[in-house]
């Protein structure tokens, strides 16, 4: 009975929607259309007449028509619309986002515990990546100085990486080392074993060195040279760094496991740690205290309390 009743309801405005408008059109377009028949194509007036009105009811069917079947696309379109929206409000675990609200805090903690322990893995995997690549001449230069550089510090040695800072206009000096009343200009040098130091470097050393005596740098405080290297010194270049006493060691290898993990704390106690790759790193020394030292591993880092540096920008701390 009701589909009886919904198909008659459908019949009568079908008719309405046909009848009315007819009307209209034929109350507008009439009599231009029943003068061109009449007159022009020379129909009788009766066929002029019903010919007129066919166009009239063909315009409004064309034009006007009441389609059932559009009204009910059109709610299943919303329908399908409404339903992909639902879908798209669903967040983390199929929660809607009314529902996310209602999750505990204890849970939303957890989550963010997660989300701390990956970003914590990725920067481990980060250092294991820049001490296991195969290193450009300059980057194991680099490595090199600061392993030296760990080794001064592990001694109780203030240093300031100099070479790191400067570049190539650091005039033969890697590291500055200072301790007490003591200075040491350091040269660093990551050769072959198949090759020999050549006497050039003992030379700029000894230069830069007496040139930073002469003008007093570093006041009342005594100052010496000192090469470092992972090979052996020529003949020339040993008896050059003997006479002119500039000190040396020779065949002193790098360790790539050394902690390379940098942890200090603000004067506002903020903890921070950084790694090799970091834009602070060389501007940061370790010296024997609570608020700065030297960890393995990210794991290391976090347990004591102390959270990435922030990579992409400098920052000042007044560490």
């Amino acid at each position: 009975m009701a589909e009886n009743k919904d198909s008659t309801e459908e019949q009568y405005i079908d008719k309405f929607f046909i009848i009315i408008p007819s009307v209209i059109i034929f109350a507008y377009l009439g009599v231009p259309i029943y003068f061109i028949f009449l007159k022009i194509i020379e129909f009788n007036e009766d066929y002029s007449l019903l010919t007129t009105i066919a166009i009239c009811i063909f315009l409004a069917y064309k034009y006007f028509k009441y389609d059932k079947k559009d009204e009910i696309i059109d709610k299943k379109d919303k329908a399908i619309d409404k339903n992909s929206e639902n879908k798209q409000q669903k967040s983390h675990r199929g929660f809607t986002y009314r529902e996310i609200h209602d999750i505990p805090v204890e849970e939303n903690n957890h989550k963010y515990r997660n989300t701390t322990f990956n970003e914590n893995k990725i920067n481990q995997k980060e250092l294991d990546k820049y001490v296991s690549k195969n290193h450009s001449k300059e980057e194991i230069g680099l490595f090199y100085e600061r392993y030296v550089g760990y080794v001064f510090e592990s001694k109780g040695w203030h240093v300031i990486y100099y070479g790191a800072k400067k570049g190539k206009k650091d005039e033969g000096i890697d590291l500055i080392c200072i301790k007490k009343d003591r200075v040491r200009l350091v040269q660093c040098k990551y050769w072959s074993q198949n090759k020999s130091l050549f006497e050039n470097s003992i030379f700029q050393l000894y230069g830069t060195w007496q040139l930073r005596v002469k003008n007093n740098e570093f006041g009342f405080k005594k100052i010496d040279a000192y090469i470092i290297t992972s090979t052996t010194l020529g003949a020339i270049a040993r008896n050059s760094a003997k006479t002119l006493d500039v000190k040396f060691t020779e065949n002193f290898n790098l360790d790539k496991n050394y902690p390379k993990i940098k942890c200090t704390t603000t004067k506002n106690g903020e903890k921070i740690y950084h790694l090799p790759t970091d834009q602070q790193y060389d501007n940061i020394g370790i010296n024997k205290d609570s608020r700065r030292f030297y960890v393995r591993t990210v794991a290391d880092a976090v347990a004591k309390g102390h959270r990435r540096a922030y990579r992409h920008a400098f920052h000042n701390h007044d560490l």
